[in-house]
C-alpha cells in the first residue's frame, strides 16, 4: 500500500514513528501479532472510528476463538460449535450438505 502521510505498514495501520509492543495476553498458546486480523471488516469507517492505531490480535490456535483465545470451538462448515456441541453433517437429496450444531451434546 501506499500510505497517506502520518500512516505506515503492510495496510498503512500504524501512525508514523510508533509502533507498538504487541502486549495482549493470549491464552491456549495464542500468539500476539501486529496488524489487523480481518481486513474484510476494515473497509468500515465504525472499524476505524474504534481504534487507537494500536492494532493487534490473537492468533489462535486450531479449536480455539475469540479475542484472546479463549472460547474452545470446532469448526463446522461455515461454522463454528462452541462449549462442546457437536457438528452435524447432513447430505439432502439434491447433493446439498448442510452443517449444523448439535448444542444438546
Amino acid at each position: 500500500c501506499e500510505c497517506k502521510t502520518g500512516h505506515r505498514g503492510p495496510h498503512c495501520e500504524f501512525d508514523t514513528g510508533f509502533v507498538p509492543d504487541c502486549d495482549l495476553e493470549c491464552e491456549n498458546s495464542g500468539d500476539c501479532q501486529l496488524g489487523i486480523k480481518d481486513y474484510d471488516t476494515a473497509i468500515h469507517s465504525e472499524f476505524w472510528a474504534r481504534h487507537d492505531g494500536n492494532f493487534m490480535y490473537c492468533d489462535c490456535p486450531e479449536g480455539f476463538f475469540g479475542p484472546k483465545c479463549e472460547v474452545p470451538g470446532a469448526k463446522c462448515g461455515d461454522n463454528t460449535c462452541f462449549n462442546g456441541a457437536t457438528c452435524l453433517e447432513t447430505e439432502h437429496s439434491d447433493g446439498n450438505v448442510e452443517f449444523t450444531c448439535d448444542c444438546s451434546t
